[in-house]
């Protein structure tokens, strides 16, 4: 063996080993469609968290009636204590000197301004730090603003509790004069693809707007639907729309035709349906009572969540996560958990895990109680052998891995820049290497000062530097155990826990209760 130099450093540090968990990071999306995809499907079962917002934890108050999202990634949240904004740490109420009170319903339109309707003083609009603020000297047929939509050459049709208004491009403010929703309180509006503007009222009718003329009234009581309180233009299916009820009904259907040609939902246990969305293929709905959504024509509750009562809106926000605003519970956010339970996904037993690595789309973890692997849909029972180099004669006569690490105590496993895995095993099985079905193990017979291995890490060179609880190994790329160190090459103390390579190209040895030796 080569003499080398050894730098002892003074214990002052000690190096351990943290357990790792089992856990994959995950995002699920929704294809298709052409709207925004979901970071998380929460009507899958697992895989998100829902957070409820409150006046008990940072936001000022404990309703919310619209929510909204403009380019810079602000979430903007409307009360009736006053417009806030979330910034993604703090909520942020707006000065109520900019005219902005007792807020109702949000819209950003194409320029990203950011429209604000309030319950009794007009709207305003926010132009970056400028605001404009429309009242009924301007024009405004009520001082209650329900909803707000741009159609496609830049119009923003105002829905108050009194009729219809518009403001063009030029900011200038006028009503629409349609008699049979003069006196009317509108309630929602949306547009389609080709720019009509859709609507309905508080008495439950709905229409249809085209150059601020009206193209098509319903009333739903004669249509058959009874009351309708929510609607969606199918952005899919021209002509098609979806129309939510005040019962627990939610219809599909081509504008026209008969209600007994529309496909028909029973949302039951939910009822009163307030909104509705699509993000890909799902339908979203808001109810007085929960969430619902309709996938392939089921439906489903969304369950597990801390919002139950008055949901009014919902959106995705840029990174596809879902916002809902609750007029008496405040906002609640469903996100992707950062990790999801793998023990419980593929029903593992309980077990202390030491070490995780993926090679070849398989999950490869070692435990106290020996090896598991998973692949994407089940765990594996089996992963047979191409042939075995051992100095043991049991462990050549082995066709399985599973059967050559038994219930060894794995303490790490890592993939080489080869592609190799190497199980670090605390037995007298000592060190394992797997290289495309083939193995060859490494202990005291081969050279290693001891068969306890607790971790290896990969030189730049390709050199294998090997922990063990009797000292530290090489392995060269031949495999070969080529140079050892233990106490006769200076180590006072020979539990080692790690080993890693240093930028400079030393190799950093840690030991249990005697810091660092630097091998130089």
């Amino acid at each position: 063996m080569k003499k080398r130099y050894l730098y002892y450093l003074l214990p002052a540090l000690c190096l351990f080993f943290a357990i790792c968990f089992a856990s994959i990071s995950k995002a699920q999306s929704i294809s298709g469609g052409d709207k925004e995809d979901l970071a998380v499907d929460p009507t899958g079962g697992d895989g998100y968290s829902a957070v409820l917002y409150d006046n008990t934890n940072g936001l000022p108050t404990s309703e919310a009636n619209a929510i909204a999202e403009t380019k810079e990634g602000f979430v903007w949240i409307g009360s009736y204590s006053g417009l806030i904004r979330y910034d993604g740490n703090t909520f942020e109420r707006i000065d109520s000197t900019t005219g902005i009170t007792s807020v109702v319903s949000l819209y950003v339109d194409s320029r990203n301004r950011l429209w604000i309707g309030t319950n009794d003083n007009g709207i305003v609009v926010k132009d970056k730090d400028n605001y404009i603020n429309y009242k009924n000297v301007e024009g405004l047929r009520s001082s209650s603003i329900r909803s707000i939509v741009e159609d496609r050459v830049g119009n923003i049709y105002i829905a108050t509790t009194n009729g219809l208004c518009v403001v063009d491009s030029d900011m200038k403010l006028h009503a629409v004069d349609i008699s049979q929703l003069n006196d009317q309180y509108i309630m929602e509006l949306r547009v389609d693809e080709d720019g009509l503007i859709y609507g309905n009222t508080n008495d439950g009718a709905f229409f249809i707007i085209k150059n601020q003329k009206l193209k098509t009234y319903y009333d739903g009581e004669k249509l058959g639907t009874g009351e309708i309180k929510s609607f969606l233009p199918d952005p899919e299916n021209k002509g098609y729309i979806y129309l939510g009820t005040k019962n627990s009904m939610l219809y599909h259907g081509r504008i026209g035709d008969s209600i007994e040609s529309f496909d028909s939902y029973d949302v039951y246990p939910l009822n009163y349906i307030n909104s509705i969305e699509q993000f890909g293929k799902q339908i979203w709905f808001c109810t007085d009572n929960g969430i619902g959504v309709i996938e392939n024509k089921k439906f489903r509750k969304v369950d597990d969540i801390p919002l139950d009562n008055s949901i009014d809106k919902m959106m995705a926000d840029y990174e596809g996560n879902l916002w809902f605003a609750s007029s008496r519970q405040g906002v609640m956010k469903i996100v992707p958990n950062q990790f999801a339970d793998l023990s419980e996904h593929y029903d593992l037993d309980k077990a202390v895990v030491n070490s995780t690595c993926v090679s070849d789309g398989k999950l490869f973890v070692g435990t106290d109680n020996g090896l598991i692997i998973l692949d994407k849909n089940k765990k594996l029972n089996r992963l047979k052998l191409k042939g075995v180099e051992s100095s043991d004669n049991v462990i050549k006569e082995c066709t399985d891995l599973y059967e050559l690490l038994g219930e060894s105590r794995i303490r790490s496993i890592i993939k080489d820049s080869k592609g190799r895995l190497w199980f670090s095993t605390f037995t007298d099985i000592g060190l394992v290497m797997y290289d495309k079905g083939y193995v060859k193990t490494f202990s005291t017979a081969d050279g290693l000062p001891a068969d306890k291995v607790r971790v290896v890490s990969e030189r730049s060179d390709g050199v294998i530097m090997v922990a063990c609880s009797g000292g530290f190994a090489l392995i060269d790329e031949n495999n070969k155990v080529i140079e050892t160190y233990n106490e006769s090459s200076g180590l006072s103390n020979t539990e080692i826990l790690t080993v890693c390579e240093g930028d400079d190209g030393e190799m950093y040895v840690g030991s249990d209760g005697n810091g660092i030796y630097i091998i130089k």
